[in-house]
């Protein structure tokens, strides 16, 4: 096979696999299957003529939200990178320092250590807590 015929078969391949979708997408949102049409036309009203701005990001981020909450179910939620990024690291157990459970007293502001954490260098150590 010579190198113009994989060129164009590459272009073809690559034009039917954007331009297809976009066909699709263009079909949803010109017939309003599903009320997609409406979540664009929502989402360009938002971008145009609101008040304050949103980045895609938290556009995506607050539609998935939605999609959620509508569900109503109360172990489904979604969790923003950030708040992915802490859940992971508490499920992992990767924690840095002696290893004991804090508290802050609302009334006096100290800190006190509560208990050591099993298998911590503070429990190694004999740390007690309160």
């Amino acid at each position: 096979m010579s190198v113009l015929k994989q060129r164009r078969g590459f272009i073809k391949g690559l034009l039917a696999g954007i331009l297809l979708p976009l066909a699709v997408l263009f079909l949803f949102i010109l017939f309003n299957v599903a009320g997609i049409g409406n979540f664009f036309q929502s989402l360009v009203l938002i971008n145009t003529r609101s008040l304050h701005s949103l980045t895609m990001s938290q556009q995506v981020e607050g539609g998935i939200s939605g999609i959620i909450g509508q569900l109503e179910d109360p172990y489904s939620t979604f969790l923003d990178a950030a708040a992915f990024h802490e859940l992971q690291e508490e499920i992992n157990g990767t924690y840095v320092g002696i290893g004991v459970y804090l508290n802050q007293a609302d009334e006096s502001g100290y800190v006190t250590v509560m208990a050591p954490i099993k298998g911590s260098p503070a429990f190694g150590g004999g740390t007690f807590g309160r």
